[in-house]
């Protein structure tokens, strides 16, 4: 019983305290207002002193630009998901 709402709710919770955020295959279309709305909160209330790391992984560059502008924050972009893991891991593992 209300499963999404607290999903929803932990997901606001585990964005807004997290320094690192990898988006995967996902394209933010200008519809999905909950997920706009997400990271636009996650802005807003992000601690300056703790910076956050933005990692793109999408066949599609232009979709990084929409996350930089949204999150005022650069992004690691990765073309592929292999790309990411042969690049964005190891370099975190070494």
């Amino acid at each position: 019983k209300d499963l999404l709402p607290r999903l929803w709710k932990r997901a606001e919770k585990e964005i807004a305290t997290s320094d690192r955020i990898v988006i995967i295959g996902y394209s933010l279309p200008i519809t999905d207002y909950n997920i706009l709305n997400l990271l636009q909160e996650r802005r807003v209330r992000r601690d300056i002193n703790k910076p956050l790391k933005l990692i793109v992984v999408n066949k599609d560059e232009s979709v990084r630009f929409k996350f930089e502008r949204l999150l005022h924050t650069e992004a690691e972009f990765y073309p592929s998901f292999k790309s990411f893991l042969d690049f964005g891991l190891r370099d975190r593992n070494s």
